[in-house]
C-alpha cells in the first residue's frame, strides 16, 4: 500500500512545489530537440507501460507464478504487484517532472492518464486474494 500512496503524494508535492514557484518551471522549454526526443520517448513508454501494467497478471508466466499455491503465491503476488505498480508510478513521476521541465502539455496529460490507471490496480486485500484465488489457496484466506 505504501508503494501505491507515497508516489502519488510525491507527485502532488511536485505539483505544489512547481506551482508555488519554489522550483522554476520550464527550465528546458527552449530546448526543442530535447523536448521532442523526451516527448517521443515518454509517449512510447507510456503507451507500452500502461497496458502492460494493467494486463500483467494475465501473462502466462505471471499467471502460473501466482497460481502456485500457498506462500509461493503470496511471494509472487508481492513481486509482480510491486512491478505492476512500479511501472505506473514510475511513468507518473517521470511525466510529472518532465511536464514542469519542458512545460509540454503532452507530459501533463500522460501523467494524468497514469494517475487514473493506478486506480485500476489498487492493491486492496480482497483484490490481492482474488488474484491468487485457486483451490490450493483457500488456506491463505482462512489464515487471515
Amino acid at each position: 500500500m505504501v508503494l501505491f500512496i507515497v508516489p502519488i503524494v510525491i507527485a502532488l508535492l511536485l505539483v505544489v512545489i512547481f506551482e508555488t514557484g519554489i522550483l522554476t518551471k520550464g527550465t528546458c522549454d527552449a530546448n526543442a530537440n530535447g523536448n521532442f526526443i523526451m516527448a517521443t520517448l515518454m509517449e512510447l513508454l507510456t503507451l507500452i507501460g500502461i497496458p502492460t501494467a494493467l494486463r500483467l497478471f494475465k501473462f502466462g508466466v505471471v499467471e502460473r507464478d501466482l497460481k502456485q499455491g500457498g506462500e509461493k503465491s503470496l511471494d509472487a503476488l508481492k513481486k509482480w504487484g510491486t512491478l505492476r505498480i512500479g511501472i505506473l508510478v514510475g511513468l507518473l513521476l517521470a511525466n510529472t517532472i518532465l511536464y514542469y521541465i519542458f512545460m509540454n502539455t503532452a507530459f501533463g496529460y500522460m501523467a494524468i492518464v497514469c494517475f487514473f490507471a493506478l486506480f485500476f490496480v489498487y492493491p486492496s486485500y480482497g483484490r490481492c486474494l482474488g488474484e491468487i484465488n485457486t483451490e490450493d489457496n483457500k488456506d491463505i484466506k482462512s489464515e487471515r
